[in-house]
């Protein structure tokens, strides 16, 4: 069973802004699996940059997972 947790702006999740969020503002908080897909698909989009934590788990089991390739950010989770 696959438990992924993580929080996406392109789908609705929010991308932390606070100055004052112990997360820096260019971080992407993934809290369900379609929030997941969406960082998936913006890292293999052309942004392997990208940084991200997990927030919550996440249980990609009832789905076909398309894997991140070449991935250069930091994903917290």
């Amino acid at each position: 069973m696959l438990i992924l947790t993580v929080v996406m702006m392109p789908t609705g999740a929010a991308k932390a802004e606070d100055e004052d969020a112990q997360e820096p503002s260019d971080v992407y908080l993934i809290s369900n699996y379609e929030e997941l897909k969406a960082f998936a698909s913006l890292v293999n989009g052309g942004n392997q940059g990208a940084n991200a934590k997990l927030t919550a788990d996440i249980d990609a089991s009832d789905d076909n997972w398309t894997p991140i390739e070449r991935y250069s950010g930091t994903f917290d989770g």
